[in-house]
């Protein structure tokens, strides 16, 4: 999409037709809607590239000519049907459509699973839905009348039956107006709420709903000097977990070596937590600088099934260094003896 597409000119006459997969964004999350219609930002996450994967069996356009020629008897199928229409402002691709005796019916492919609603039935989720019913409404304007309309969910395999009536019409014509009245007012909505549904979004990298509120929140106040973070959240985790393996320090820099072999360095300043696992040696030269930067450092033994020792290095507040240091090495010596001596057994 390019700048001159914007729908933020403020008239809906101007309005390009809207995808129904956008429909489906809207009345997931406003917000999203606007990122993907208005802004043109689109994010991909698991969820997306899985859905995407999906579609590629289903999405191999049946070659057609002439829409008003369609063969849509008993046992037909026409795969990856794109419509649009001018009074409806709609544009969009069908899944499927299979002629069966008595009519045609309509599938769309998700992935994921269905709903269940307060009788613990399954149901299309509302996006699903509404974005079928506009599927239908699509079709009708060609002249293809639905029979019945569903929603395949691709995980558990099994069709979810839509309902299609001339309320869900209406419903759908009310959602297309609310959606192109929030792309011509040119405002990127709130975000959604501690609402599960964000956890799922593709768009919250980019959205922040809980870092947006709170800017929202105190956007009055004069004493915010920098973005919220967590605390102690800078620098990075090692974790060294392969028998034989040595944590050691040259120049600055802590460096991982197996058989003689670096495989790994970084800066001492660079690292906030190390995890040691098993056999793993732990230089006293590393653990004193470790020590003296707080960075905290960890073992883990496995002497028995199910059963692991834990140690901690913390700073010591010792007037004598060598004391800091002979505890080290003994701590090291202990943990390096147990692991010799009491081999991990995996379970």
């Amino acid at each position: 999409m390019t700048d001159s597409d914007l729908r933020t000119d403020g008239s809906l006459e101007a309005q390009p037709k809207i995808g129904v997969r956008n429909l489906h964004n809207f009345i997931y999350c406003p917000r999203l809607f606007y990122y993907q219609w208005v802004e043109n930002i689109f994010q991909e996450n698991a969820d997306t590239v899985e859905g995407s994967h999906i579609h590629e069996n289903v999405d191999k356009p049946t070659p057609l000519e002439d829409i008003k020629n369609l063969d849509l008897s008993e046992g037909a199928k026409i795969r990856s049907l794109r419509m649009e229409s001018e009074s409806l402002g709609l544009v969009g691709m069908v899944d499927i459509i299979e002629g069966e005796e008595g009519g045609v019916v309509l599938i769309d492919y998700k992935k994921g699973l269905a709903c269940r609603n307060d009788k613990n039935e399954r149901v299309a989720k509302e996006p699903d839905a509404m974005q079928v019913v506009a599927q239908t409404m699509l079709l009708c304007e060609h002249g293809i009348c639905i029979k019945d309309a569903f929603v395949y969910y691709a995980e558990e395999k099994r069709r979810v039956k839509v309902d299609i009536s001339e309320g869900r019409v209406k419903e759908c014509m009310v959602k297309i107006a609310e959606a192109k009245a929030l792309a011509a007012e040119g405002e990127c909505p709130p975000p959604l709420k501690d609402d599960p549904r964000c956890l799922y979004c593709s768009a919250y990298p980019i959205c922040l709903p809980g870092e947006s509120r709170f800017w929202d929140e105190r956007a009055g106040e004069a004493d915010i000097k920098r973005a919220p973070r967590p605390e102690n959240d800078e620098g990075e985790v090692l974790i060294v977990q392969t028998p034989g393996a040595q944590v050691g320090l040259k120049g600055g820099q802590v460096m991982v070596t197996i058989k003689g072999e670096v495989v790994r360095k970084l800066p001492s300043q660079q690292i906030r937590i190390v995890y040691l696992y098993g056999a793993v040696q732990l230089t006293a030269q590393a653990a004193q600088v470790f020590l003296e930067n707080d960075i905290d450092v960890s073992f883990f033994c496995a002497f028995r099934p199910f059963h692991r020792t834990f140690a901690r290095l913390t700073r010591l507040r010792s007037r004598c260094a060598s004391r800091a240091v002979s505890f080290v090495r003994r701590t090291v010596d202990l943990f390096k003896n147990c692991a010799r001596d009491n081999p991990r057994q995996d379970t």
